[in-house]
């Protein structure tokens, strides 16, 4: 993995092998960010764990995509939770065959290439919590 930092903008190439939401965590950690936007993302992958949230339980009905796979969508978000970096990401993929699947992104793994761009926004106080009646965690502003 490789990133750069220009202004509020931050560039990461994903290699072969590399696992996306992994290497998210690790930019935003030794990046210091604390808010970001994901404004784009490309590449190819060869494995998608991909859910769809069911807030009556507050779980994810997970399953893999296994092959080939081209990013056509990739948004998201990385704040804090607890202080650490946490990512939340979208995504929809085509196979060889041009069938589009999508879903919130467990994990992914790199094919040969993926290029994401992040715009900070370390400036707007808020981050990810638990809301008290509320399935899952939510973005809310800092206290």
């Amino acid at each position: 993995m490789e990133y750069r930092s220009a202004n509020d903008f931050v560039f990461v190439r994903l290699e072969t092998g590399e696992k996306l939401m992994e290497s998210l965590r690790v930019v935003a950690a030794e990046s210091n960010i604390k808010a970001a936007a994901i404004t784009s993302g490309l590449g190819m992958l060869t494995e998608v764990k991909i859910g769809f949230f069911r807030p009556q339980e507050d779980r994810y009905d997970e399953h893999t995509l296994a092959g080939e796979y081209e990013i056509c969508s990739l948004q998201g978000n990385v704040m804090r939770h607890e202080g650490q970096p946490y990512p939340h990401v979208h995504g929809v993929f085509s196979d060889a065959e041009s069938r589009a699947f999508g879903g919130h992104i467990m994990e992914a793994t790199c094919q040969f290439t993926m290029e994401i761009f992040l715009r900070r926004l370390d400036d707007l106080p808020v981050h990810r919590a638990k809301v008290a009646g509320c399935p899952g965690t939510l973005i809310v502003p800092i206290d």
